[in-house]
């Protein structure tokens, strides 16, 4: 996986600096007056968080990451940096993107993040011009020969196709917000606080994104697991993936200390109850390549609120590539 190449700073400590500093109004000057006016405003900051791009953190909270390196037991393969016993006041860059991926139960069954670009905004003859982009997620299925006569014509069938399309214009938008005060900023491990919870963040959209994907799903009552129901569906073994509900319905670990659900590889999930077997490589998750970052002074005390938001929205290519576990 190649890493995002311009490293940024974590935005939670860039605005919630900025939001502890800001004065609570702003100065209008008025022509023919010597003094400006102060308008009251809040104490305020604002910032994005791009997920292409490769986000510093201090090299000694890196053990929070909870995430293997390639080459070390249990390898997932994602390149984010674990660096043991690294001396105060050193830094790492982890990639956003893979952190995201490793978090995510449904990304390692099969489904893939794509974080897309938005269309871009132009300037014609003053007006400004939007545009709008809509994508497409599609899978293909075996074409149906069938036996046909000699002299006659063969039958139509329909195309071997199940597209999904999506567009940013009906994604939804999701938010986290929490308080940070000035007493957790002088407590001990106040000083990576900051970090910390911008590592929850990255952790958090990749729980978010089972949930969309694992909802999606859901909602349409997929019926119960066979491997003839698998069959059916032109689906290979080695595809099948399944996901562990809260509810740990037909989770068996076998004596090979491997987790499996109704004899499929299985990997365990917070984002939904029921256990959802299915192809996952024919899913995505979608997400917007910038999340919006938000601080906010709430008091005179120095306590500030911070907020951020995400565009994200699953797409399922065909409902009837997932089933439940009886």
């Amino acid at each position: 996986m190649t890493k995002p190449r311009i490293p940024q700073q974590n935005p939670l400590a860039v605005v919630d600096e900025q939001a502890r500093n800001a004065m609570p109004f702003v100065e209008k000057w008025t022509p023919g007056f010597d003094e400006p006016r102060r308008i009251a405003a809040p104490a305020a900051a604002s910032t994005v968080f791009d997920l292409e791009r490769s986000l510093v953190i201090p090299a000694d909270m890196s053990y929070l990451l909870g995430i293997t390196t390639p080459g070390a037991d249990h390898d997932h393969g994602f390149d984010v940096p674990v660096v043991k016993d690294a001396p105060a006041g050193e830094t790492v860059e982890i990639d956003p993107r893979a952190m995201l991926e490793a978090n995510s139960s449904v990304v390692r069954a099969g489904s893939r993040i794509l974080v897309a670009q938005v269309a871009p905004a132009e300037v014609r003859e003053g007006l400004q011009v939007m545009f709008d982009r809509e994508a497409l997620l599609r899978s293909v299925d075996p074409a149906p020969f069938a036996l046909v006569a000699d002299g006659a014509d063969a039958g139509t069938s329909p195309h071997p196709l199940h597209d999904a399309a999506w567009s940013w214009a009906s994604c939804p938008s999701f938010g986290f917000r929490c308080v940070i005060t000035r007493a957790q900023h002088r407590a001990v491990g106040g000083d990576g606080l900051r970090a910390a919870i911008m590592i929850g963040v990255l952790k958090g959209l990749g729980e978010l994104a089972d949930k969309l994907l694992l909802n999606a799903i859901l909602a349409v009552t997929p019926a119960a697991f066979s491997l003839g129901a698998a069959s059916a569906r032109f689906a290979k073994f080695d595809e099948l993936r399944a996901l562990v509900g809260t509810a740990g319905t037909g989770a068996v670990v076998g004596q090979d200390g491997v987790l499996r659900a109704n004899g499929i590889m299985a990997e365990l999930t917070a984002a939904a109850t029921q256990t959802v077997i299915g192809r996952f490589t024919r899913t995505a998750i979608a997400i917007h390549p910038t999340l919006d970052v938000h601080a906010h002074r709430i008091n005179n005390n120095g306590d500030t609120e911070i907020s951020v938001f995400c565009n994200a929205q699953a797409v399922v290519s065909n409902p009837a590539d997932f089933w439940v576990a009886a």
